[in-house]
């Protein structure tokens, strides 16, 4: 009897265990470099693994032959949750951090939100094959909803 109690805590700890970064491992695809040639400009995203719980990226355009930074972004568990943090830093040099909730998980689409930022208020990744995706900010500003589409391919 104790041999079948300690196998039932076994499995079910082990089950919370290997469930809890299930995130990151669904959203393996978005590694590498991305790029987008919409709205006027080259922008480009990179992604990486930098492990069980965490990827990094980096969102920069080119203008001429300039690479210009435009965020740096984490996708990461806190508090038992999946956020997509993004940090930009404006023209004057001053830091804006925002987080976004996970609302969607797919094997090929990620969905992030946060109600209370002014635009957007969602992020999302969904992909269309192993080299392209689209990506897509939404919400509404001023009163008026807004969805700006990045479809972009894979680069490396």
């Amino acid at each position: 009897m104790i041999k079948i109690y300690f196998l039932i805590i076994s499995l079910v700890l082990f089950s919370a265990c290997s469930g809890k970064y299930e995130g990151i491992e669904k959203m393996a695809w978005l590694n590498g470099t991305w790029q987008s040639n919409t709205h006027g400009k080259i922008i480009c995203e990179q992604w990486t693994l930098a492990n069980d719980s965490t990827m990094n990226g980096a969102s920069y355009y080119i203008q001429n032959t300039d690479t210009l930074m435009q965020e740096t972004m984490t996708i990461s568990m806190r508090e038992g949750k999946m956020f997509f943090q993004t940090i930009v830093i404006d023209k004057d040099s001053t830091t804006e951090e925002t987080r976004f909730e996970m609302l969607t998980l797919k094997d090929d689409k990620v969905e992030f939100e946060n109600l209370l930022h002014d635009f957007p208020q969602k992020i999302v990744y969904a992909k269309q094959n192993k080299d392209s995706l689209i990506a897509y900010i939404d919400g509404n500003f001023n009163g008026q909803y807004n969805r700006i589409n990045f479809p972009m391919k894979r680069i490396k």
